[in-house]
């Protein structure tokens, strides 16, 4: 018993003394009035709290990652700005590389944000701001090149394929864009691997793919189509 006690202590002791990053030190410096989430602003839905984050593993409420993919340790983190209008919350980065400079993942906004993951749900390198704790609502984003895009898939990524927008089909094109050819129609939630990609944001974005059928078929499909694998759902087809 006295062991178990000192395991606790020793573990509680460690939590507390954790020290914030050198990166997000200096971010904050630029930031007059921003601060990271501390514990008393944590609000989670069906009644979860800040504690229930730490035996989850999600908490801290900062990580510390290769986010864009260059072999150094970056920094991501959950913030919070007071304001006369109540409290905005946000999720900033930076990156090794460029130490002086902030992206932003989650601009300031009302919504609560209770934490942050990083590679927990799809690759080492993506980020979820996490609204909720136990649910599969929270978004994830990974960095561009440029900016933190929701839903952006790395080349060698497994997808599945989704309806395009107002349409009850899928489809591969011969050309990144929408008045190109359509090579064939696919399966709704077919299984596939990004190749490469083409366009600078999520709106203008494209995905070069290969179908992971008995014969694989190479074609381009636009992001809205590119899904998780386990979140397409082909209602029935």
């Amino acid at each position: 018993m006295r062991t178990s006690l000192f395991l606790i202590i020793s573990a509680s002791c460690a939590f507390a003394q954790r020290k914030t990053p050198a990166l997000l030190v200096e971010a904050l410096r630029q930031l007059p009035g921003v601060q990271v989430l501390e514990p008393s602003l944590v609000s989670l839905p069906g009644g979860f709290t800040a504690d229930d984050l730490k035996s989850g593993g999600y908490w801290y409420p900062w990580m510390v990652a290769d986010l864009d993919r260059d072999g150094h340790p970056d920094v991501v983190a959950a913030v919070v700005k007071r304001t006369p209008n109540g409290t905005q919350y946000g999720v900033l980065a930076v990156h090794a590389r460029t130490p002086t400079r902030i992206y932003w993942v989650v601009r300031f906004g009302t919504r609560p944000i209770n934490s942050v993951a990083v590679g927990r749900f799809f690759g080492p390198d993506t980020v979820q701001p996490l609204y909720c704790y136990g649910c599969d609502g929270n978004p994830w984003f990974r960095w561009s090149g440029r900016s933190y895009e929701p839903e952006f898939y790395a080349i060698g990524d497994p997808i599945q394929v989704d309806l395009e927008t107002n349409s009850n089909t899928a489809n591969l094109y011969v050309q990144p864009r929408r008045d190109a050819r359509k090579s064939t129609p696919v399966k709704v939630c077919t299984n596939a691997k990004v190749l490469t990609f083409r366009g600078t944001s999520y709106e203008t974005r494209w995905y070069f793919v290969e179908l992971l059928l008995p014969k694989p078929l190479r074609g381009w499909i636009p992001a809205e189509t590119a899904r998780s694998i386990g979140d397409c759902y082909a209602d029935g087809q």
